[in-house]
Formats: C-alpha cells, sequence, structure tokens
C-alpha cells in the first residue's frame, strides 16, 4: 500500500501484524503491572515469579525458574532476594541434588499469591479471552507456536 502524500510503501498486512502483536504486548503488559500494582500492591515480576515457582511440585529450582521467567539470571537473583526478605519465597536446598536450590512459597506468599492469581484471572478474562472466540483463540495458539518453534530452530542453528 503506497501513501499517497509520500510516495513511500506503508507496511505489507503482515508488517502491521507484526507491530499490532508489539504494541499490544507492551499495553498488556502495561495494564496488568499498573492494575496488580494499583489493586493489591504487588509487582507483576514478582506475580511472575510466584506462578511459576507455584506450578511446580515442591517449588522450582533456581534454575529452572531462571529459564522461565522474563528477567536475566542476575535480576531474578536480586528478585529473588528482595522477595526472600518480604517473606512470599524461600530458598531450600534441593534433596535431589546437592548444588541447587530450590524456590518456594512460604505460607504468606502462598496467600497473597491465591489473591493475586484470582485478581488477575478476572483482569485476563476483561481484557483479553472475553475478546476471542475459542477458533480465534486456537488461531492465536497455533501462530504463536509457531513462530516459538522457529526461534528455537534459529537457537538451536547458532542463530541469535
Amino acid at each position: 500500500m503506497q501513501d499517497p502524500r509520500s510516495g513511500r510503501r506503508g507496511p505489507t498486512i503482515r508488517g502491521r501484524a507484526w507491530r499490532t502483536f508489539l504494541e499490544v504486548h507492551r499495553d498488556v503488559v502495561q495494564h496488568l503491572a499498573k492494575d496488580l500494582r494499583g489493586a493489591l500492591d504487588l509487582d507483576l515480576l514478582y506475580y511472575d515469579v510466584m506462578l511459576h515457582v507455584s506450578e511446580a511440585e515442591g517449588g522450582r529450582r533456581m534454575t529452572d525458574l531462571a529459564k522461565a521467567a522474563v528477567l536475566s539470571k542476575s535480576g531474578l537473583t536480586a528478585l529473588v532476594d528482595r522477595m526472600e526478605a518480604e517473606d512470599l519465597i524461600e530458598r531450600r536446598p534441593d534433596a535431589a541434588d546437592r548444588r541447587a536450590t530450590r524456590i518456594v512459597l512460604t505460607a504468606s506468599g502462598e496467600m497473597r499469591f491465591r489473591e493475586a492469581a484470582k485478581h488477575h484471572r478476572e483482569t485476563v478474562r476483561a481484557i483479553f479471552t472475553s475478546q476471542v472466540t475459542d477458533e480465534e483463540a486456537r488461531v492465536i495458539i497455533d501462530v504463536l507456536t509457531r513462530v516459538r518453534l522457529r526461534i528455537q530452530d534459529l537457537e538451536s542453528a547458532g542463530y541469535s
């Protein structure tokens, strides 16, 4: 599509889809962060860590948490330090591997996470899941899964 004023071509439909994806991702993350902070005085990164920890039986190994979370390893260590100081999580030795550390929710962390998870589900329903049909959700899952697999293929081939 050509802009009649400048004579330059505008983005293709796929380019527009990419840009929309990036912009919506930014908006969703900002909204979720503001919402959790305002409603529960909880940082979205705290929620992300607590979610990953809660999903693993007996807590999550620090190395696995580093792969799952959206932070650098040093950023995650600092975040875990802060969360531990606030009695939301604790580090425990891994019984199966003495070199590893497991991160588990404390009792107060578990209570805080349950409250946040309920609120988060309601917010996600209000801004996302209520806006898509089951068929559209399947398409979104399919497309994003293909993108993820392509990234994994590229990384396996040595591209970064």
